[in-house]
C-alpha cells in the first residue's frame, strides 16, 4: 500500500493535469480553433473577439479563477458532509481528507499541487497563487 503522502501526490497530479491544465489548455484551444462545432459558440466567439492585450490578461488571471474553483470543490469533501474522497487500494479505504492537512489548502500554497504539478504555469504564475494576484 501507498504512504499518505505518495496518494496525495498522486491525487494532486491527476487533479492537476486532468482539470486546472486540461481547463488552461482549453481555453487556448477555443480561441485558436478554426472552426468550432457551432459557427456561433458563445465561448469560441468571445475569445477570438479579445484583443492580444485582452487575452493576456485573461490568461494572467485564469489561473487564480481555476485555483479558486477547485478550493472550493475540495472543500465539500473535507467539511461536515457525507461525501468523501476515497483511495482504494488491496482492499484498503483511505479517505483523502483524513490523511491530509486540509485538501484545498493543498492545491494553492507556494508548494501546493498546482504550483508543483502544473506544465503550464510559468515562473512567474507559480507564486502562491492566492497572494499575488495579477496586475490587470
Amino acid at each position: 500500500m501507498k504512504t499518505n503522502e505518495e496518494i496525495l501526490i498522486e491525487f494532486g497530479k491527476l487533479l492537476v493535469g486532468k482539470s486546472f491544465d486540461w481547463s488552461l489548455s482549453d481555453v487556448e484551444n477555443l480561441r485558436t480553433f478554426s472552426k468550432p462545432l457551432l459557427i456561433k459558440d458563445p465561448p469560441t466567439q468571445y475569445l477570438k473577439s479579445l484583443s492580444s492585450e485582452e487575452y493576456d490578461k485573461l490568461l494572467n488571471f485564469l489561473p487564480h479563477i481555476l485555483i479558486t474553483q477547485l478550493i472550493g470543490v475540495l472543500h465539500i469533501f473535507e467539511s461536515d458532509t457525507p461525501f468523501r474522497l476515497i483511495y482504494k487500494e488491496d482492499g484498503n479505504d483511505v479517505d483523502l481528507a483524513s490523511i491530509s492537512e486540509g485538501l484545498s489548502t493543498e492545491v494553492a500554497t507556494e508548494y501546493g499541487w498546482v504550483s508543483q504539478f502544473s506544465k503550464l504555469l510559468t515562473d512567474q504564475q507559480r507564486l502562491p497563487p492566492l497572494l499575488a494576484l495579477p496586475q490587470i
